[in-house]
């Protein structure tokens, strides 16, 4: 059977909203995690960042940061540049 949790929150003086420890503990939540928010319409949904989620997104930026690094040159070679 799925456990559903329903309930009324308010938002804080900063837009933030607080999840009662039983949401929290449900979706495996502690401080510092990071969720998703998918807003449809006037829908927002929360849902955990899943670990192969954050190791695609790591890749993503490693794969950006990769096209723009200077050719044949190490990080140890930009920062003996940089302080120069």
């Amino acid at each position: 059977m799925i456990k559903k949790i329903e309930y009324m929150t308010r938002l804080g003086p900063k837009s933030q909203i607080v999840l009662k420890k039983e949401s929290r503990e449900l979706m495996h939540l502690k401080p510092g995690s990071l969720v998703i928010v998918r807003t449809v319409k006037d829908k927002t949904e929360l849902e955990p960042v899943t670990k192969e989620q954050m190791i695609a997104e790591v890749k993503k930026i490693a794969k950006s940061i990769g096209k723009r690094w200077p050719k044949g040159k190490t990080s140890a070679d930009l920062v003996r540049e940089e302080r120069r």
